[in-house]
């Protein structure tokens, strides 16, 4: 029969010299038994396309249709009293099971297909992200196994009405939407904020434990990789930040990241059009200083496109030179940030089906293979959030507020402003400082010990710190410094130190902002003053990606001496450290240290 648009895509991956293919794979966990019958065959396709592939199958790991009915109890039950189709992942049960699956799931590919079967990518949840279902516009939780996990949870923490405690009530919960104020009492509204850490704690033990199991079946021989952790994506959630379970991330790298490989997340869905950014949703530093792989899975529109992809407006241009700008500034970025990447057709539906694709992935492999054999550099800049101050946020009428200008929109400032930067958790942080000249607090409100971040900024004067709204209270007694003004900043110098205390107590930051601090800093500036938010940088590993928004002629500042080549052609355009370059609007250039240019094969 005709060929459909996966096979025709994978058909030309493999012949690109691509050797990874991920595929949705159909549920095998049956009523009377696994059926691996489709599963096997989706091998068998790909298989008969190129022996030599290496296939990471993307699983379902949730409850399927029969087993929710034979076991409702383990049902989800949202705000509204309303059951999902999605077991609660509080239930032990569910737990229990789900986790057999995946070790049946492993097993059973690594007989079948042991020298095709690379990894699994184990999903579940909203979107198959993890994040718990439906929480972009209702609260969850209202299920007996969620109820009495809760329970066994405050137990645990020495509560002494753990027995008879109940999930608060959504109007509780949802106190905020309705109040001034932006952040939870943890006194006056302290059963709120258990329960919310208690939903981020869930779900990463979940994801967890399946990749436990995993890792257990394969005996470590097999990839293993999970989405999670979008620290910076879900801030804005319209509901609360805490109602996705995304903000166990430190508590999942500490207990369960010796058995994952990597960790994904689209392309931030913020400004990723033919002229934007291209940010990561997740503190991304923060998982590979953790010897795990972030990878961001880029699922822009590409042409041509299924009319179903316009409704979603996700980066859609209809254009194929569009589209190969908005590839090439993402591909760069992973490149300064030593970061994987995979194309994603999202709907199955031939996006990827067109040749002129496969050239533009063809040119940008070259660098960025060579990009990937060097070390991570270390960003100059530290972009940072602490889960458990974002946990302490309400919805959308107030709650968004302090992240919209600074956690969300940050990432897209710091970039536009040509500064090397990258993206961690408070913790990470605090356990092993990164050696940025800057570290920008963009959500460090309520750190869960206060003492330790105090000990943090002592031992690191030399560091300029910017804290962005409302700073602990411990932070801003340490500020005991003289006012100075610095680059028409107000600056507090650090005691015993060459850095300074920042505190922008009014978000949203400008891109005026952001340049000063960076300057006063002595952060490498690519771009000149006059082209501050009219171009993107990603600099990084001996890599700049630039992408101007405007038709325009002005000077790159590389930061190395030496030559400066034209990163897909190889072409020789100067000396380092300045090369002057002409742009069209929304043309993006990779300039590299090294004479490297798309090699017409792809190894993704």
């Amino acid at each position: 029969g005709e060929e459909t648009s996966p096979v025709a895509e994978s058909r030309l991956a493999l012949k690109s010299g691509c050797r990874f293919i991920s595929m949705f794979a159909p549920h095998c966990w049956t009523e009377d038994g696994d059926n691996w019958g489709a599963l096997d065959a989706q091998f068998r396709q790909l298989i008969a396309l190129d022996p030599n592939v290496l296939v990471i199958p993307r699983v379902r790991a949730d409850a399927p249709d029969w087993w929710l009915r034979r076991h409702p109890e383990c049902r989800m039950r949202m705000e509204d009293g309303a059951l999902a189709e999605f077991a609660a992942v509080s239930s032990r049960l569910y737990r229990r099971e789900a986790c057999a699956y995946i070790d049946r799931t492993v097993r059973h590919l690594m007989r079948a297909f042991p020298r095709n079967f690379a990894g699994i990518h184990i999903s579940g949840q909203s979107t198959a992200e993890w994040f718990y279902w439906d929480s972009q516009r209702r609260l969850s939780g209202y299920d007996a196994e969620t109820r009495d996990a809760f329970r066994a949870y405050l137990a645990a923490q020495g509560d002494a009405t753990a027995a008879t405690a109940e999930v608060p009530a959504p109007a509780e919960r949802r106190a905020l939407d309705r109040a001034e104020r932006r952040f939870f009492d943890p006194v006056g509204e302290k059963r709120v904020l258990d329960f919310a850490r208690f939903q981020q704690l869930e779900m990463a033990d979940t994801v967890g434990e399946l990749a436990a199991s995993a890792r257990k079946a394969s005996d470590g021989r097999k990839l293993v990789a999970i989405f999670y952790g979008y620290t910076f994506e879900h801030a804005w959630n319209a509901v609360m930040p805490s109602a996705t379970g995304h903000y166990g991330l430190w508590h999942f790298i500490k207990r369960w990241g010796g058995n994952v490989d990597a960790i994904a997340g689209p392309v931030s869905y913020v400004n990723r059009g033919a002229i934007g950014v291209s940010s990561t949703m997740g503190p991304c530093e923060t998982v590979m200083r953790n010897g795990i792989l972030w990878i961001d899975e880029d699922d822009i529109r590409v042409y041509p496109v299924d009319r179903r992809s316009e409704q979603w407006g996700f980066g859609l241009s209809g254009d194929p030179a569009k589209d190969e700008q908005v590839m090439t500034r993402t591909v760069g970025m992973e490149c300064a940030r030593s970061l994987g990447g995979w194309w994603m057709d999202l709907f199955g539906s031939g996006w990827y089906t067109a040749p002129d694709t496969w050239a533009v992935i063809a040119r940008l492999h070259g660098f960025a293979e060579k990009a990937s054999s060097l070390p991570p550099c270390v960003p100059e800049i530290a972009a940072i959030c602490d889960e458990e101050s974002i946990v302490r946020l309400g919805g959308m009428k107030n709650g968004i507020a302090p992240v919209r200008g600074t956690v969300h929109r940050g990432r897209e400032l710091l970039a536009q402003c040509g500064y090397s930067f990258g993206q961690y958790l408070l913790e990470d942080v605090i356990e092993r400082p990164t050696g940025a000249k800057v570290e920008f607090h963009l959500a460090t409100w309520f750190p869960k010990d206060p003492q330790k971040l105090v000990a943090h900024v002592k031992a690191n004067p030399n560091t300029t710190y910017v804290w962005c709204g409302q700073p602990p209270e411990e932070i801003a007694a340490l500020a005991s410094g003289e006012v100075e003004m610095r680059e028409g900043l107000v600056a507090r110098r650090n005691p015993g130190g060459k850095g300074y205390m920042i505190f922008c107590k009014n978000p949203p930051l400008t891109k005026e902002f952001v340049h000063k601090v960076g300057k006063l800093a002595g952060v490498h500036a690519t771009l000149p003053k006059d082209r501050i938010g009219r171009a993107v940088v990603w600099p990084g590993n001996g890599f700049v990606t630039v992408q101007s928004c405007e038709k325009a002629t002005f000077v790159v500042d590389v930061a190395w001496t030496g030559p400066i080549y034209d990163g897909l052609t190889g072409q020789h355009l100067g000396e380092g450290p300045q090369v002057q370059l002409s742009f069209e609007s929304g043309e993006v250039k990779v300039l590299s240290s090294l004479a490297v240019c798309g090699s017409g094969k792809v190894n993704l």
